[in-house]
């Protein structure tokens, strides 16, 4: 079973109702516990009188092996306090053993077996009601293990048991490295693990559940539902829409494109712009929640996200037909941008899927300038970007690329008014700077083996596309170009987000 809640794609991977005994006939209880299941829901309670200590607790694990990214949830209602209720997940061994490998300690019940023992987990806790100063103040604890360290804290919606009539609905999101907990739909808190302060990133692992003495709770309708990338991060970072993040959409060609390690050194511009915005030490690097497109990435900075909408071997045509501009379409809102790159393959005759001539590329480009006029976003318009031709001239001099495309994208921003960013006069005159041999660092001439594990093992005279040099080269011009950019204030959003020109 499928489905999508809080903007999150999920498929349920696991499910017991906790409803009877067979229901628990495989889980492994660490202590001692009466468990019963009065009114088909698991009921649990001490064997052991509180005055013993951290010896009357247990723990009740669940056998089955998790993956990394899960969202747990279940149903739970306090029956009796004082005590405290604890739930334990992506817990294995220290050294990535299965949770039950006859090599590790032997564990009782007894708490620092499982906080400085030889396991690794989290451990939520709610319902705290043990201590005085817990029962004074309500709060949910996400401690980190090996070791005790307090991650995230936030209140407890809960209340004593005597104000309780139904069960709560518990759940718990761990992704990548997020976790994020709620009780009722009500998110508690959102912790986002650096995989240093507190130890190495946590992956999948075994769920557990513990209560303190002499809590009695009842338990019911475990589900766990393994996490699709798609969805998360929009609601991962906190994404109700009115705490959305202005976004910046990128759309072009192979040249703006983002890669992967499998090309490298392979590199889009929009890929790399994001070092030249504030705050770009921090930057959130993944894909793009709302696209369907999986070259789609997305750059999460402060104060906005670059979201590179970009693929290989397109035109402002082809982009538009196979609805990459409805995808972008589908996330866009009013105070976005829209940058635009297109010409390298418009000009394909060779390809009649791409090919706009040349007369007609304003009209292949009105779409775009459509969608940010019905949604209130800002078109800014890019001249494509200078390919290494000073081998095509006589004098070794370079020209501006596909200049009748470049010429015809100044004419329709004259005519309806729309930013434009002559990043092909730009490079070119960049390039002409250097000149050609110095261009191979940033154009994609790599030797035979010099990147093994590439697309581009075998070597490459590539004069049209960029390495990471010649990207983070590009982006730097592009920056400059905003900042330049002095017609109107349509651009001020995106200059107060550029670091200073000596920052870079």
């Amino acid at each position: 079973m499928e489905r999508k809640e809080h903007g999150m794609e999920e498929k349920l991977i696991y499910e017991n109702p906790l409803a009877k005994e067979e229901d628990i006939r495989d889980f492994i209880l660490e202590g001692k516990a009466i468990i019963t299941f009065p009114e088909g829901k698991m009921r649990m309670e001490n064997a052991m009188s509180a005055v013993e200590g951290q010896k009357a607790n247990y723990v009740l694990w669940c056998p089955v092996e998790f993956p990394s990214d899960v969202k747990i949830e279940w149903k739970f209602k306090p029956i009796r306090e004082p005590g405290l209720c604890m739930t334990f997940f992506a817990a294995k061994g220290r050294n990535g053993e299965d949770l039950f490998d006859p090599a590790l300690q032997v564990r009782t019940g007894e708490y620092p077996l499982y906080h400085h023992g030889d396991i690794n987990a989290f451990h939520i806790s709610y319902f705290r009601r043990k201590e005085k100063d817990e029962r004074a103040f309500h709060t949910c604890n996400l401690r980190k293990s090996y070791g005790f360290y307090l991650t995230s804290q936030g209140g407890d919606p809960i209340p004593d048991v005597e104000d309780v009539s139904e069960p709560y609905k518990i759940g718990i999101v761990k992704k990548e490295n997020h976790v994020i907990f709620f009780i009722n739909d009500l998110e508690i808190f959102h912790f986002v693990d650096d995989g240093e302060t507190y130890g190495p990133l946590l992956t999948g692992g075994k769920i557990g559940f513990r209560q303190l003495a002499p809590m009695i709770g009842e338990y019911s309708d475990l589900k766990v539902y393994a996490m699709k990338d798609r969805y998360f991060h929009m609601w991962a970072m906190n994404g109700e829409r009115d705490r959305r993040k202005k976004r910046i959409f990128l759309a072009g060609d192979s040249t703006m494109q983002s890669y992967g390690a499998s090309a490298e050194p392979q590199t889009g511009w929009g890929q790399v712009w994001y070092q030249y915005l504030k705050g770009h030490e921090d930057c959130r690097i993944y894909h793009s929640p709302d696209s369907i497109f999986s070259q789609a990435m997305s750059y999460e900075l402060e104060d906005v996200v670059i979201d590179n909408r970009a693929m290989a071997a397109r035109s402002s045509r082809s982009f538009r037909e196979e609805g990459r501009l409805a995808d972008i379409e589908a996330g866009i809102e009013a105070g976005d941008y829209l940058l635009v790159q297109f010409a390298h393959n418009d000009a394909n005759k060779g390809k009649p899927e791409r090919y706009v001539p040349a007369e007609e590329f304003g009209n292949s480009l009105y779409p775009y300038l459509e969608l940010c006029r019905r949604k209130g976003a800002v078109l800014v318009l890019i001249t494509a970007i200078a390919m290494r031709n000073c081998e095509e001239s006589t004098d070794g001099s370079f020209q501006v690329s596909f200049p009748e495309y470049r010429e015809a994208m100044i004419r329709f921003a004259e005519k309806e008014n729309v930013v434009l960013l002559d990043m092909g006069r730009a490079t070119t005159e960049y390039c002409q700077k250097i000149g050609g041999e110095a261009c191979k660092k940033l154009f994609l001439w790599t030797e035979p083996g010099e990147y093994p594990n590439s697309s581009h093992s075998g070597g490459t005279k590539d004069n049209a596309h960029l390495q990471r040099e010649g990207a983070v080269v590009f982006a730097g011009i592009l920056t400059e170009l905003v900042r330049e950019y002095h017609a109107d204030g349509r651009l001020d959003e995106i200059k107060a987000l550029l670091l200073s020109g000596t920052e870079k």
